[in-house]
């Protein structure tokens, strides 16, 4: 078994259609939505680790001065 690897963006997730050859596999259009899915947890994980270290940082900047 192979684990997703992705890159972190906002992927959109593609339903897929009845008349569709369901195929598995690293580049299989069964695990689309995984890896589109997958790709936005990221994302958003990245951006509210972003925005968590922001507000440390005014915190501590505000605790400095003020």
């Amino acid at each position: 078994m192979v684990n997703i690897v992705t890159t972190p963006e906002w992927k959109s997730v593609r339903i897929l259609e009845q008349e569709e050859l369901a195929l598995g596999g690293e580049n299989g259009n069964m695990n689309e939505q995984a890896v589109a899915l997958v790709a936005r947890s990221e994302f958003l994980k990245q951006r509210a680790a972003y925005q968590y270290n922001t507000l440390a940082l005014r915190q501590l900047i505000y605790s400095l001065f003020y």
